[in-house]
C-alpha cells in the first residue's frame, strides 16, 4: 500500500489518480508503458474483489475523466508516473475503505489505499456545529465575499445583493436606483424606479 494519499466522500465521481510504476528489472521508473500494458482492479473493503479490466487509452493528460483510462505522464520530467482513471463504482458510499490495484507485466504491482468517508447527512449535523457555521455566514464581511472566487460569480440578483441593498449605499439619479458593493461607489447593480406624483409619500420605515 505504497501509493498515495487520497481521501474521497462516499459517492464522489470522475476520480483521477497517479501511480508511479517501478520496473522489476531495475527498480528504475517505467517508461513508455501503453495502456494495453495495464490490469486494473479495485478491492472494497468486505467485498469481493472486481474482475480485472483492460485499460483504455487517454487522449492526453489533462483529458476528462474516463473509466479505467490510462496515460504516461511525461517519460523525461517524471519518470513513470502514470494518470488512470476509475469508475465511480469504486467510491460509493457503504464501505470505509477501497484498495486501487495497477497491474503490469514488466513493473511491480502498485496498491494504493484510499479511505471512503461517510457523506456528511443534515441530520448528523450537532446543534453546536450549525451555529458555528450560522454565525460564519452571518458575521462574514461583504469586502470578504466580493474577494472570494468561490461559488457563483458576484451578482445583484443573489443573497448578497439583497444584504448589500439593505446596508450599502443607494442612490437614485432619475429613473436609475443603483446599489453599490461594500465600498459604497463601485456600482453592484441597479433596478428602474417608477414614481407617481399622485402616490402617497414615503416619510419613514419601522419594523414592527
Amino acid at each position: 500500500m505504497a501509493q498515495g494519499n487520497l481521501n474521497v466522500t462516499g459517492g464522489d465521481t470522475n476520480v483521477t489518480t497517479y501511480f508511479h510504476m517501478r520496473l522489476t528489472a531495475t527498480d528504475l521508473g517505467a517508461t513508455g508503458l501503453t495502456p494495453t500494458n495495464f490490469d486494473l482492479t479495485y478491492t472494497r473493503s468486505g467485498v469481493a474483489p472486481t474482475a480485472k479490466v483492460d485499460a483504455s487509452a487517454l487522449g492526453s493528460t489533462d483529458a476528462s475523466h474516463t473509466d479505467n483510462g490510462v496515460i504516461e505522464v511525461d517519460s523525461t520530467d517524471a519518470e513513470g508516473l502514470y494518470r488512470v482513471d476509475w469508475p465511480d463504482a469504486a467510491f460509493a458510499a457503504g464501505v470505509k475503505e477501497v484498495i486501487l490495484t495497477v497491474k503490469c507485466a514488466t513493473a511491480y504491482t502498485e496498491h494504493m489505499h484510499v479511505p471512503i468517508d461517510a457523506p456528511v447527512k443534515p441530520t448528523s449535523i450537532l446543534a453546536a456545529t450549525a451555529n458555528v457555521l450560522a454565525d460564519h455566514v452571518l458575521l462574514r464581511t461583504q469586502a470578504n465575499v466580493e474577494a472570494s472566487s468561490d461559488g457563483d460569480t458576484l451578482s445583484y440578483r443573489s443573497l448578497y445583493g439583497a444584504v448589500a441593498k439593505a446596508v450599502n449605499k443607494v442612490s437614485i439619479s432619475g429613473s436609475t436606483m443603483t446599489i453599490t458593493k461594500s465600498d459604497d461607489s463601485t456600482s453592484l447593480g441597479t433596478q428602474t424606479v417608477t414614481s407617481d406624483a399622485a402616490a402617497d409619500p414615503i416619510t419613514a420605515l419601522d419594523t414592527d
